[in-house]
Order: C-alpha cells, then sequence, then structure tokens
C-alpha cells in the first residue's frame, strides 16, 4: 500500500510539473499581449477612418455621375423630340438615373455606417457627433529615406508574437517544448522578414500609383483648359464642356483615392 500511495504521489508530482511547464505566460506576457491588442485597436481606427474618407470620395464621385446621367436624359428628350432618339433610349437613361439614386443611397448609408463604427470604437455613442480631423499628408521623402534591412531588424526587435515565443522559450523548462518554441522562433523571424519585404514592396506600388495620378491630373488640366477654350469660341457645346470638367473631377478624386491607399500603405509599413 505505501509503494502504490508513493506512486500516485510521484505520479501528481509528475502531472503538477508538467502543468507548470506548460503554463509558460508571466507577467510580461500578459503585458505584452495587452500591448499588442491596444496596438491592433489603433490599427484598426486608422484602416476604418481611411475607409471613412474613402467612402466619401466614392460618394462625391456617384453624386456626379448622377447628375451626367441627368443631362444625358436631358438630352434625349430633346433629341426625341427632333426624331433623333427613340423611347426605349430614353427609357434606358431614365432606369440609369433610378440605379444611380440606389447606389448614392447605399454609399451614404456606408458612409454613417463606417462613422458610427470608427467613433464608437474610441470611445463615443454612434449618435454622437464628433469632428473627425483630416487625414495626414504622406512625405514622398519619408518613403525614399526608408532602410529596408534597418526595419526588418526593427521589425523582429518589435514584434509581440516573436517576443512572447522567446519569452515563453525562456519560460520553458521540458525539452520537447523548448524545441518546438525553437521552430516557432525561427519560422516567426523568417515571415516577418517576408510581411517587412511585401509591406515595402506594396508601398512603393502605392507611390508609383499616386505619382501616376498626379501625371493624370495635370494631363486632364490641361485639357480641361483647351475645352474651356474651344467652348468660349462656340466650337463645342456646353455640354462637351461640362463632361470635360466631370473628367477632372474624375482624376481629381483619382488623385485623392490614390493618396489614401498611399498613407494605408505607409501605416501598414510602420507597424
Amino acid at each position: 500500500m505505501e509503494k502504490i500511495a508513493d506512486l500516485q504521489l510521484q505520479l501528481q508530482a509528475d502531472q503538477l510539473r508538467e502543468q507548470a511547464d506548460d503554463n509558460l505566460e508571466d507577467s510580461h506576457i500578459y503585458y505584452l499581449t495587452y500591448c499588442q491588442a491596444e496596438d491592433n485597436l489603433v490599427m484598426s481606427a486608422q484602416s476604418r477612418m481611411i475607409s471613412y474618407y474613402s467612402t466619401q470620395l466614392e460618394l462625391e464621385s456617384a453624386r456626379e455621375k448622377r447628375a451626367t446621367l441627368q443631362n444625358d436624359y436631358q438630352l434625349l428628350l430633346a433629341q426625341q423630340q427632333a426624331g433623333m432618339a427613340t423611347e426605349n433610349q430614353v427609357l434606358d437613361a431614365e432606369e440609369s438615373i433610378l440605379e444611380q439614386e440606389k447606389t448614392i443611397y447605399n454609399l451614404e448609408m456606408k458612409v454613417e455606417s463606417t462613422r458610427q463604427k470608427l467613433i464608437t470604437m474610441l470611445g463615443w455613442k454612434g449618435t454622437d457627433q464628433p469632428e473627425i480631423g483630416n487625414l495626414p499628408q504622406v512625405d514622398l521623402e519619408e518613403i525614399d529615406a526608408i532602410d529596408l534591412e534597418k526595419d526588418k531588424q526593427a521589425a523582429l526587435e518589435n514584434n509581440y508574437t516573436l517576443n512572447i515565443n522567446k519569452r515563453k522559450l525562456e519560460n520553458a523548462r521540458e525539452k520537447n517544448n523548448k524545441e518546438d518554441l525553437e521552430k516557432t522562433i525561427i519560422s516567426n523571424e523568417r515571415q516577418i522578414g517576408v510581411s517587412v519585404t511585401a509591406a515595402y514592396q506594396s508601398l512603393i506600388t502605392a507611390k508609383m500609383s499616386y505619382e501616376q495620378a498626379l501625371e493624370n491630373r495635370v494631363t486632364e488640366e490641361r485639357n480641361t483648359e483647351l475645352a474651356r477654350q474651344r467652348w468660349n469660341a462656340g466650337v463645342i457645346t456646353q455640354y462637351a464642356f461640362q463632361e470635360q470638367e466631370y473628367m477632372l473631377s474624375e482624376k481629381q478624386r483619382s488623385v485623392e483615392t490614390a493618396s489614401m491607399a498611399l498613407l494605408e500603405a505607409l501605416e501598414t509599413y510602420r507597424w
């Protein structure tokens, strides 16, 4: 009986040691986990704020498109009266306006939904109306000055998951746990390097898209000025000039959209 009791005590002691070794978390790991959750919240808020302004641009574009469709409809009515357009063409134009109204409504709902999600995650109520500031402009020189290898090293030093696993390795006593954690850490380090490189490549692509959007806007500004001169000279109609102005507005929105995409790519790289 004493041998059985001794064996039971030994088994219990072994189980307690295994449980203690399996429980690798300590106060420092809890702190890192809390910091990680806090930073994830900030990242989410940044992304949602960019989405809020991006959707507003979509809404602005949709409203201008509706105005263009309404002009098309009025032109078709005049052409129909002159026998130059069919009733089906007029009905199709009416249908396009109705579809555009639906698009506008959905975007208005999306803007408000995004706004409410943004302010509630920052501590306000959904019905509150806090002022939402403008997005910062990206400094292109900051991007040009990036040292990718240096930033990879910084990422290895600051990555929460990697630091948590390193801490767990320090706390581990059981051989299998140590081996598993060592493999996990190697995988973490490899993945961090891949992620930083991918984020950098996405950032450079976003920068190139932004610069191209700027060039396209300059070209469209020239086209609009030329169209203005031709309209003043009576060479083109007011309708044609308004079409050109709409194209310029679209190019301007493309610049703003590309700027937001660049900001998001930069913030992703920074994180």
